[in-house]
């Protein structure tokens, strides 16, 4: 009997750790389950009925859900309507979570505060304006139950810089109504980011920047490092519609960062995409200073030797990079592509235009 036991727990943690890669349903890390949902698992296992990955995630939403509500009933039967569990949240983050206005108007009846901070200080308006969620339920607290709109959390994110890092679909409405309760647009987060900052971080989201101008947004304000929203989205990523959309609404394209680096610098550390590639181009295209060197000496053509290849290299050669140019440990373009560069074609370019 105990090795049936021990069978069975290991076909349960066998089915739990193949479902791990989600990590929306990470089981043991959200919640644990009750004697119907196993018995349900061990039921498919008998019959040896196999589960498609559709049929599992179904099981854990419904599974998910009931849960989500018990643990709410649990914490207002002890009274605990404001108590955080182990992720830091409380009976009414979950209720909003899980879109259910039912549970948050009797969390609301049974005193729940709309202001209540977790452990890095966002409230539920705070929290939720991340996620991924509807409008309706964020105009629920703001509109009915007055939660304050224009508090922070401990790393001084406001309710727009929030919605900046959402990796969610065009949500427009959910922007427009945030704005149009007068929050400071361009008030910077403890980096000294601006919303738009965010933006160009943790998204691809370029339609957003007309809005963000729009609005009142200054495209050249710079963080703690010294970077800009455009700065910023070279180096994180270099989404190239992101980037187009911030020079042709005015980012400045030569601006540097407190160690000296300017945009094309940046784009010229990264050519795994075809994206980077025509960056390069665009910003040379744009007014880019080709020979503009950051703090240690090296010019955008130092970094391209470095990463790049023969089409690209020759494309600044024709357009005046400085092919000679040593950085402050006395490296040349051309000692760096020796180093670093596999394609011969690359360093014979180099010679045939005089480097040294």
């Amino acid at each position: 009997m105990y090795g049936e036991a021990r069978n069975l727990k290991n076909v349960l943690n066998e089915l739990f750790e193949n479902y791990r890669y989600d990590r929306d349903f990470e089981i043991d890390k959200q919640f644990r389950f009750d004697n119907d949902f196993i018995i349900t698992l061990l039921i498919y296992y008998k019959n040896k009925i196999q589960f498609s990955n559709k049929e599992l995630k179904l099981l854990l939403i419904k599974e998910k859900e009931k849960k989500s509500n018990s643990i709410v009933n649990f914490y207002i039967a002890d009274r605990y309507i404001d108590k955080l569990d182990y992720f830091f949240v409380t009976p009414l983050y979950i209720a909003c979570v899980n879109n259910n206005e039912e549970i948050v108007k009797m969390l609301f009846d049974y005193g729940a505060n709309v202001n209540f901070r977790n452990n890095i200080g966002e409230t539920a308006l705070l929290y939720l304006c991340q996620c991924n969620l509807s409008l309706d339920i964020i105009k629920l607290l703001i509109d009915k139950y007055k939660a304050k709109i224009y508090d922070v959390d401990n790393y001084g994110n406001t309710l727009l810089h929030k919605f900046c890092k959402r990796r969610s679909d065009n949500d427009v409405k959910l922007f427009n109504f945030l704005i149009e309760k007068g929050l400071d647009i361009n008030k910077v987060n403890n980096e000294g980011n601006t919303p738009l900052i965010e933006l160009c971080r943790y998204t691809t989201k370029y339609f957003y920047i007309p809005l963000l101008l729009e609005n009142g947004a200054e495209i050249n304000i710079r963080n703690n490092k010294g970077e800009t929203a455009l700065l910023v989205a070279c180096k994180y990523g270099g989404y190239d519609r992101l980037v187009k959309k911030l020079v042709e609404c005015g980012a400045d394209v030569n601006i540097a960062d407190n160690d000296g680096n300017t945009p094309l610098l940046i784009s010229c550390r990264d050519d795994s995409k075809l994206s980077i590639s025509r960056l390069k181009r665009y910003f040379i295209e744009n007014g880019a200073d080709i020979n503009k060197a950051n703090k240690n000496g090296r010019i955008p053509f130092h970094e391209l030797c470095e990463h790049g290849n023969n089409c690209i290299i020759n494309y600044f050669i024709d357009h005046g990079a400085d092919i000679n140019k040593m950085d402050n440990d006395g490296n040349t373009p051309l000692s760096i592509a020796r180093k670093n560069l596999s394609e011969k074609a690359s360093i014979k370019s180099l010679i045939i235009h005089g480097a040294k």
